[in-house]
């Protein structure tokens, strides 16, 4: 029997020496986080890091952090110093010029920088030598890379569907609870998928309506079944009125009216659980759909977007253009898909 990626990949992780503790879960949604930490994977294993992970107080996370839902693939940091000190770094100054964004940056900048110098100082108290940060992780967008064991010559995005079949393992706690959850939809063998999302999202982007999303359901999956991803009911009751003739499933509660961060992060335990928990089995089911629909501008739908290949159907760009947006910025993201939406308006 072949080793599994996982293994693999934790076998050379630990051979390597030089640690670099990674903090997931500070301030985004999970697929922002998420694609993160797989990001600083491959950093880890270009520059010849050890990567280690900090999840205690993950926003996500409701006891444990990352083990909460996934099995552990990597050596965990548990010291509490991590929640306030090891953060992201963020633009350079001449990068914040570049945007124009240097004034209302700036004091951020210098606050996190000041936090940086103190988590590395902590560092050096709790290991006794320079350990690495995530201010150190930079953001890979080109070239290739070698996953010693799984891919030589590999892509940034080929690099993270690699890494991704090394982190995406449930705990078995878990999978009983996906595998109840899916098995209460009644999905057939052939069914599509999308994500049509509300909430705080048009904090950084229009939302896109459900008409467009049922325009494209009628072409790609005309009286077939389609699973929904959405954070809001309402979104989904418009689908089912648009495209009577297709049969629509989903497991958002109807009492849901939209996600928003900065309260679903303050969630009690057990809530944030079952709701975690709803959102990863619809995901997986996502996962293996005949047909995913979705937007660049939403974080689970560009993991989905990028994992799923020619698969999945971007509602807001040109299909062929999807490998150069993965690694963008949700501002750049945007503005791509607002200028494709203004040249293919629909009637």
């Amino acid at each position: 029997m072949p080793t599994p990626p996982w293994q693999i990949y934790q076998d050379y992780n630990e051979s390597l020496r030089q640690p670099l503790v990674w903090h997931t879960g500070v301030d985004a949604g999970f697929f922002a986080e998420y694609s993160a930490m797989l990001n600083a994977m491959l950093y880890c294993l270009d520059r010849g890091y050890q990567f280690r992970l900090y999840s205690a107080d993950a926003n996500y996370g409701y006891a444990d952090g990352w083990t909460d839902y996934f099995l552990p693939f990597c050596p965990a940091e548990t010291a509490d110093w991590h929640h306030r000190y090891n953060i992201y770094g963020v633009a350079s100054w001449a990068e914040l010029r570049r945007r124009g964004t240097l004034r209302a940056m700036a004091l951020w900048k210098s606050k996190l920088a000041v936090r940086h110098v103190v988590g590395h100082a902590r560092a050096w108290l709790q290991y006794g030598r320079h350990v690495r940060l995530s201010d150190s992780v930079k953001w890979l967008t080109d070239g290739t890379y070698t996953l010693p064991g799984l891919m030589d010559h590999a892509t940034v995005n080929e690099a993270f569907i690699a890494l991704d079949s090394v982190a995406w393992r449930f705990n078995p706690a878990t999978q009983a609870e996906v595998d109840y959850l899916a098995r209460t939809l009644n999905l057939p063998r052939d069914y599509a998928a999308l994500q049509i999302r509300g909430g705080d999202k048009v904090t950084e982007t229009a939302l896109l309506p459900p008409e467009r999303y049922a325009r494209m359901v009628e072409r790609l999956v005309p009286g077939g079944h389609v699973l929904v991803l959405t954070d809001d009911y309402i979104l989904f009751e418009r689908l089912q009125q648009m495209v009577p003739t297709v049969t629509w499933h989903t497991l958002c509660d109807p009492a849901e009216r939209g996600y928003v961060n900065a309260a679903f992060t303050h969630t009690a335990a057990a809530d944030k659980r079952q709701r975690m928990t709803r959102f990863l089995a619809t995901m997986q089911l996502c996962r293996r759909a005949r047909c995913f629909i979705g937007s660049i501008t939403t974080g689970p739908s560009l993991y989905l977007l990028r994992i799923l290949g020619q698969r999945a159907v971007p509602i807001d760009c040109d299909a062929d253009v999807l490998p150069t947006i993965f690694t963008r910025n949700i501002a750049e993201r945007s503005r791509v898909a607002t200028r494709y939406l203004a040249e293919h308006k629909e009637n």
